[in-house]
Parts: C-alpha cells; sequence; structure tokens
C-alpha cells in the first residue's frame, strides 16, 4: 500500500507502492512515471522472474528519464550493458547469464553506478545488499498471465511522483 500523509513529502524516507498491470502499455506508463523521479546517480534495481515486464517497464522508465520514444530499449540479456543517451544517460544492465556475483564488479558496474546516467539493473536480487542505499527497488510478480503487481520501494522523490499513479492504475482490492 502507498505511505499517506507527511511521510511522502520527507525526501530521505523509505516509502513503497504497489501497482496492478493488466497490459504491457500499463506497465510502460508506471516505468514512465517512475522514470520522471529519476536523476542522475540513481540506480533502479528490477527483481522478478523471466517474462513479468522487466525490460518494458525500463521501456517507460527511459521515456519518462527523456529517451525520444522512437528509440528501441532492448533487453540486453546477451551483451549484459546498453547504453542509452539522453538528457540524462541509461544504463540498462542485465545480470541473468552472469553465474557469479565476482563477475558483476569485472564488468565496472562501479563505474556505471558512479557515472553521470541511470542504472537500471535487471536480476538485481543477486547483489542486492551489495548497491548503494539510495538504491530503489521494483519487484515484478505474476498475477496470472496478462497481470502483474509492480512493488516501487524506494526514496520519497519516486512516491511523490508516482501517488497521482497509483488512484488511475490501482485495481480495487477483491474481497
Amino acid at each position: 500500500m502507498a505511505s499517506q500523509g507527511a511521510d511522502i513529502e520527507t525526501a530521505n524516507c523509505m516509502t513503497g507502492q504497489t501497482f496492478h498491470s493488466n497490459h504491457p502499455d500499463e506497465t510502460r506508463q508506471i516505468g514512465e512515471t517512475v522514470g520522471r523521479a529519476l536523476t542522475t546517480g540513481d540506480v533502479v534495481a528490477l527483481i522478478g522472474d523471466l517474462g513479468t515486464g522487466k525490460t518494458c517497464l525500463t521501456q517507460g522508465i527511459a521515456r519518462g528519464i527523456g529517451l525520444h520514444a522512437d528509440r528501441l530499449v532492448s533487453s540486453p540479456s546477451y551483451t549484459l550493458i546498453n547504453e542509452y543517451e539522453g538528457p540524462i544517460p541509461i544504463y540498462h544492465i542485465d545480470l541473468y547469464r552472469l553465474d557469479k556475483r565476482d563477475h558483476v564488479w569485472e564488468l565496472g558496474l562501479d563505474e556505471y553506478l558512479e557515472g553521470d546516467g541511470v542504472c537500471v539493473i535487471e536480476w538485481a536480487d543477486a547483489i542486492l545488499d551489495q548497491l548503494p542505499k539510495h538504491t530503489i527497488q521494483i519487484k515484478l510478480c505474476w498475477i496470472d498471465e496478462s497481470s502483474r503487481t509492480i512493488e516501487v520501494n524506494g526514496r520519497g522523490n519516486v512516491s511523490t511522483h508516482t501517488l497521482p499513479l497509483t488512484k488511475e492504475l490501482r485495481k480495487p482490492e477483491q474481497a
């Protein structure tokens, strides 16, 4: 559930929201709203099973940051890292094919984390404990074949921007 009241306005508080997506376009819209709240140096850790929409969410994040809509954002599963130039550079990192945590740092991940862009890391659960404290965690989970829950846990700046979207996309809980 989304936090209410003064906690949302506090810049450094940890807050969380859960969204429901029934279509890839809704997942992109959630990502776009999150992307608008991001700035240089932010790290987004994406956690979820295969096919839950991590790359789809990243496409929305890229649009929210300002990457032109015609620009293709694709999964870096085979290249491990895709870089996208825009108003703020985006470093899209996929850890799925790395079998050892140590290999992540051999890629130069620390340079991306300390760089002048936003890092979006798919399969980040493998190194979550090694990421900066200000990392925004987004967990995507299956509800059914076409529906997902998307839990956003991060600093107040994300929740402040996404709160209005909650009312648009959240489906009433079924009793």
